[in-house]
């Protein structure tokens, strides 16, 4: 990441609506475009979820209620993911690893006593929802091949 604090990938005519083909942004506003840019060494980080404090703003630094990374089996947070996300946050406290157990995505099932506390706000419940449709819903198609403009 080269901006402290970390600035967001976001469209360039809705501020609050992440930019949707990242080849794309990295062509126009990378130095260099694509030739410019090393993959894989961490100069991008795109987390699962954010939830912001006022949804009418981008997802900035001082907007950012929590950054969220959902985890499946297998899979695990690496140091350098967490130190990231909290670059990202601008606070460790405002990182959370989340799996499918976590999810309430059984919430419009027969509710089985858990001992869990109720979600406490239409946000949190609007995430529970969100993800509850992101993990039960098919991949999204592949992403065309980037295109390379001499």
């Amino acid at each position: 990441m080269s901006r402290d604090p970390p600035a967001p990938i976001m469209d360039s005519g809705v501020v609050t609506k992440t930019h949707d083909y990242l080849p794309g942004w990295i062509q126009k506003y990378w130095p260099g475009g694509l030739g410019g840019y090393t993959p894989s060494v961490g100069n991008i980080r795109r987390p699962d979820v954010v939830i912001v404090n006022d949804p009418s703003l981008p997802p900035t630094q001082d907007n950012l209620k929590s950054v969220v990374e959902i985890k499946f089996p297998g899979d695990t947070l690496t140091r350098t993911q967490r130190d990231a996300y909290a670059q990202i946050a601008g606070d460790s406290s405002k990182v959370s690893v989340i799996g499918p157990d976590e999810c309430d995505c059984d919430r419009g099932k027969t509710e089985q006593p858990s001992g869990r506390s109720a979600v406490s706000t239409s946000g949190e419940s609007s995430f529970g929802a969100g993800l509850d449709a992101y993990l039960h819903s098919p991949p999204p198609p592949p992403a065309p091949p980037p295109v390379f403009v001499p």
